[in-house]
């Protein structure tokens, strides 16, 4: 005994599908979204940026938990007595220089003293910026080159 069923196709209506997609911004392209979805680390984008940036770089750390800003410089001297503050993260009650990222690309490992993100870019060029203090929040492809944690700022300019 054999059963079984006789195919009957049905005609179906023609289906149009249409999408657009516009570039994906460089945040996009380079995971920013995806990683503040994950919330792990501190995320700050233009507008709270533009927000609490007063002059400087430096015045948008301020606003995040587990870093100093250390403004210290001496009165009298070389160049030192014009440089920037410089950015620490505090790692079991000690302060440590954190490796810094700007699009991408390493520009300070934080092993040879202090990071002073004013020195490479303005408040004004910057989209976005990730803060990771602790290694276990760190995404993959961004080493903690200086086990102090990682700073990433992400510019307009490109």
């Amino acid at each position: 005994v054999q059963i079984g069923l006789k195919p009957l196709p049905i005609e179906l209506e023609e289906v149009v599908v249409e999408a657009e997609s516009g570039p994906m911004s460089f945040l996009e392209r380079n995971g920013f979204y995806e990683r503040a979805i994950a919330s792990r680390g501190v995320f700050m984008i233009r507008e709270d940026i533009e927000r609490v940036a007063i002059d400087k770089v430096s015045d948008v750390f301020r606003q995040i938990p587990l870093l100093d800003i250390d403004e210290s410089r001496p009165l009298i001297g070389g160049p030192q007595v014009f440089q920037n503050p410089e950015i620490r993260m505090i790692r079991n009650g000690r302060y440590c220089s954190p490796t810094l990222y700007i699009d991408r690309h390493v520009v300070h490992s934080g092993a040879l003293g202090g990071v002073r993100p004013d020195d490479y870019t303005t408040a004004a060029e910057i989209d976005a910026i990730e803060v990771y203090s602790r290694p276990s929040e760190v995404p993959v492809e961004f080493q903690e080159l200086n086990n102090c944690g990682v700073i990433l700022i992400w510019t307009r300019t490109r």
